[in-house]
């Protein structure tokens, strides 16, 4: 089951397109029609289907950066995870994973990492965002 707030193939899947993008990043406004009344600091979509899925592989539940974020922020406390904890886990591979716009931009810069953002729901780990960004802190 995944997250009821997922939405990173709507919003930052391989088919999102440029135009795509440049809306997102000076409206708000994603393809999909939502609009949370804050204009992202990068709209940012992934090259390909190949490229999300080694994103998500290297960020999911199980991955060694999924385990060293656990680590970082839960510490030896894990057995005190709440439903609704949030975990940020962020891979720079040295590779391309996407393109993005920032907000005050017209012109795609190419990310080298992939930001995923994780909740702990009904006793599992459910990924609610993922896409391309080359720094931890990029919003999407």
């Amino acid at each position: 089951t995944s997250h009821p707030n997922a939405h990173t193939l709507d919003r930052h899947g391989a088919d999102v397109t440029r135009e795509d993008r440049l809306i997102r990043a000076h409206t708000g406004e994603s393809r999909d029609g939502s609009d949370n009344g804050s204009i992202p600091e990068f709209s940012s979509s992934f090259d390909s289907d190949s490229q999300l899925i080694r994103a998500l592989e290297a960020t999911e539940p199980g991955s060694a950066e999924f385990e060293r974020q656990i680590e970082i922020t839960f510490g030896d406390s894990q057995d005190s995870i709440n439903e609704f904890d949030r975990l940020t886990v962020f891979v720079d591979t040295g590779n391309h994973f996407g393109r993005g716009i920032p907000h005050s931009g017209t012109e795609d810069i190419l990310l080298d990492g992939a930001l995923a953002r994780y909740e702990f729901r009904n006793g599992s780990w459910k990924l609610v965002t993922m896409f391309p960004s080359n720094r931890p802190g990029d919003y999407e």
